[in-house]
């Protein structure tokens, strides 16, 4: 069985998105309807951050930190054999 080993593409280091999606979830938070929270942030100098907020059922965030590492491992894989 052989192996290829195959570097994932670097993106271009740009806030836009990242602004764009924190600005839309504030706006849900200031309207009351983000009850808890969790992130994780990747820096310029490849370090990572994470926080949270309030710890109101707590199993159904663990459920979606799990389903949204998913996504993004699904996407990452798809794109790397693109």
């Amino acid at each position: 069985m052989t192996l290829k080993v195959v570097e994932f593409k670097r993106e271009p280091k740009s806030g836009d998105g990242v602004v764009v999606g924190l600005r839309r979830l504030l706006e849900q938070a200031e309207r009351g309807e983000i009850v808890n929270f969790f992130g994780v942030a990747l820096l310029q100098d490849d370090a990572i951050v994470s926080g949270w907020a309030n710890e109101y059922r707590p199993f159904a965030m663990v459920g979606g930190i799990e389903n949204a590492k998913r996504e993004m491992m699904d996407i990452c894989i798809k794109r790397r054999w693109e």
